[in-house]
Order: C-alpha cells, then sequence, then structure tokens
C-alpha cells in the first residue's frame, strides 16, 4: 500500500483525488460508489509507473472513469497543478517505506512530499471559502502507519487518544518521517481549518503488494527464515481491502466526528507462524522451523545497526530492532476508535487471501529474483 517514493496520490473530485495508489488498493476499493455519475477519480503516478497491473486490477470500464496524472510530489509547481478548483476529496498515501535506507529519501517521499500536498490542499480549501465556490474540499484523508508511535511502547497500549507521535527521535527515517507528517497535517486542521482525518494502518498484505509477502518469500527461498521465540502471537496483518474499506469510511464518516483524529486499522485474527507456514506451503517451499529467542536477537540487532552504521553499508542488515519490534512481540494494536467512529472492523479471510496473494507471486515470479 506505500508506493517506493512520494510521486503517486489519489483524489475524488468531481474530482476525487488518491496518492500512492496500487493495483492491489485499486482492486480493492468499492469504486462502483466512487465512478457514478457525479465523481472523477484522479491517479498521480511517477512518470517511470507501469500503470499495466493497475489496469488490469480495475478492468475497461472502471478505467475509463480514471484520470491518470503524472507527478511528482516533491515538486511544488507539479502538486499545485494537481490541484484544480473542483477538487473535493484527496487521498493522499504516497509514502517510502521500510526499516532502513537513507534519511533524506525517506525526508523527501514523506515529509516535503506532505508538505507540499497540505499547503497546496490548505490554499485550495481557504480559495474555494473565499469565492464561496459550490464545490468544497470536504476531506483530506492522510495514510500514515502505526510505526509512528514510540518503540518503547508496546502495539497494545497505543491508543490513539493517549499515546503522543513525535518527530524527534531520527533513529529510523520511514519513523520520524512519517510522524512529522502526521505533524504537518495536525498543523493544519488546527491553524487552517484543513477537513482532514490520519488512517494508520498496521503491516499490509495482499496481492501486488511488494513489501509484506514478498520479502518473506525471497528469505525463506534463500533459507535465511527465522521465528521469533516460535512466532505464535498477532501479526497484525491487515488486509489491502480491509485497508481500503477504513479509508473510504473515513471519507463517508461525519467531519465532526473525524476530524483531526487518528485511526489504528489492523488485523488481531493472524499469528506470523501461519503466516509463514502458508507462504511455504503454498510456494512449496520448506517451513521455517528455526527459532530464536527474542534476547538474543535484540542483542544481535542492536550489534548488526552498530556496525551498519560505523561503516555506513549501503545494504541492509538482515534484522533491525525496527524489524523485530514488529515480527517479534503481539501485534494487538487498538482499533477501538476505528470501530466505534467509522464502524470498521477487519473481514477479509486471512486464509483465502494469503492464497491469493501468493497466486500473485508465482504468476510474477517475483520472489525468485533475489
Amino acid at each position: 500500500s506505500s508506493s517506493a517514493s512520494s510521486s503517486s496520490f489519489t483524489s475524488i473530485s468531481t474530482a476525487r483525488y488518491a496518492s500512492g495508489r496500487t493495483a492491489a488498493e485499486a482492486n480493492d476499493v468499492p469504486w462502483e460508489k466512487a465512478t457514478s455519475a457525479t465523481w472523477c477519480i484522479r491517479a498521480t503516478a511517477r512518470l517511470n509507473s507501469d500503470l499495466r497491473p493497475l489496469r488490469q486490477a480495475l478492468g475497461p470500464d472502471l478505467w475509463r472513469c480514471v484520470q491518470v496524472y503524472y507527478a511528482s510530489l516533491e515538486e511544488e509547481k507539479e502538486v499545485r497543478s494537481l490541484y484544480t478548483p473542483n477538487v473535493a476529496m484527496v487521498i493522499h498515501s504516497a509514502a517510502k517505506g521500510g526499516d532502513w535506507g537513507e534519511y533524506d529519501e525517506f525526508y523527501r517521499c514523506n515529509e516535503l512530499a506532505t508538505q507540499l500536498m497540505v499547503s497546496e490542499a490548505v490554499r485550495l480549501h481557504s480559495k474555494q471559502q473565499e469565492e464561496c465556490l459550490s464545490n468544497r474540499l470536504v476531506r483530506f484523508i492522510h495514510v500514515s502507519t502505526v510505526d509512528v508511535y514510540p518503540h518503547k511502547v508496546t502495539p497494545a497500549d497505543c491508543d490513539e487518544s493517549k499515546v503522543t507521535v513525535s518527530s524527534k527521535n531520527r533513529r529510523y527515517g520511514y519513523t520520524a518521517t512519517k510522524a512529522r507528517a502526521e505533524e504537518i497535517v495536525l498543523e493544519a486542521v488546527r491553524e487552517h481549518a484543513l477537513p482532514a482525518c490520519i488512517v494508520r494502518p498496521a503491516a499490509v498484505y495482499g496481492a501486488g503488494s511488494y513489501s509484506w509477502g514478498l520479502v518473506e518469500a525471497r528469505v525463506m527461498r534463500q533459507g535465511r527464515g527465522f521465528l521469533v521465540n516460535g512466532s505464535r502471537f498477532s501479526s497484525g496483518l491487515v488486509h489491502v481491502r480491509d485497508v481500503a474499506h477504513g479509508v473510504v469510511a473515513a471519507l463517508d464518516a461525519p467531519l465532526k466526528r473525524v476530524l483531526g483524529r487518528a485511526y489504528n486499522l489492523a488485523d488481531p485474527r493472524a499469528d506470523w507462524r501461519t503466516f509463514y507456514d502458508r507462504l511455504a506451503e503454498h510456494l512449496n517451499m520448506p517451513p521455517v522451523r528455526r527459532s530464536f529467542p527474542y534476547w538474543l536477537l535484540y542483542l544481535v540487532a542492536l550489534l548488526l545497526e552498530f556496525v551498519w552504521r560505523t561503516f555506513s553499508l549501503e545494504c541492509r542488515p538482515l534484522i533491525t530492532l525496527f524489524l523485530l519490534r514488529l515480527i517479534g512481540q503481539p501485534q494487538l494494536w487498538p482499533i477501538e476508535a476505528a470501530r466505534r467512529d467509522l464502524g470498521w472492523v477487519p473481514r477479509e479471510p486471512f486464509e483465502e487471501r494469503l492464497r491469493e496473494q501468493c497466486d500473485w507471486l508465482k504468476s510474477t515470479g517475483l520472489y525468485l529474483d533475489d
């Protein structure tokens, strides 16, 4: 659900707008509602984007309802050109994800791009109000991540209304820049009355995902997979279709209910061990049985990060403290707020959807690429 860089954006206008739309997401949005006679869908893409999977996911009838704009969200002029007067809703999900990498790249894709997106949304919103235009920007949805929470706080304690998100810790570029992006959105809500809210998905899986599922399959095929304390605890993995419905629910909810609020989107039903076992089963690989205690992996990750940072190694370590936080403890993210305000609960059957993802991996052969 995240693009590799920040040049993709969905708006829903008489034009709606969506940034960071992937084929996986596109296939799972209730488009029959969005593509009615009153809506036009715009999606941005990078110049080098291969849109064939997106076109195939939508089908010819829905594809005709989508306007594709090629732009970089790191360029102010290009972002401004996206905000035509009739834009009514914006879904900003473009980002660079990962537990390792150059801070500057995370900054440009996550923080700078969001700053430009929000600034132009504020400008458009103010202009529409000043000129009393009939079309108004009625919602700005920022797709964030549960990784913005302080890593010292266990997932089960990460209540959206109680835990403060801060961008001060720059140890991990993704966490810091996504947290700062949230601060930018909320500042615009307070200072300029931008009609915005935030959704925070946990690890997202599904056919079309180039992160969760694909990376694990590659590691397992190379015989480098391992479990943490047996991995019999919740993964929090949420299917892209459930995430898409969470975004639509945030668009449809009364503004007073969601204004300036953030919502965790996670599924507590599947555990990491089942995830690894089903990947191995469907992709005809040996199951992962090697297990290490959390404390040992913590020390290994700490040592690897020290070596990698000291010598500025380009590749990423096999394991980081960031990754260990995700796969080494129960991912029981609270979702009561999304249930209460959005009427959202995860509904997709894990086994069936993971089988679909494995079928996609086999059809593309991507997991065979080292």
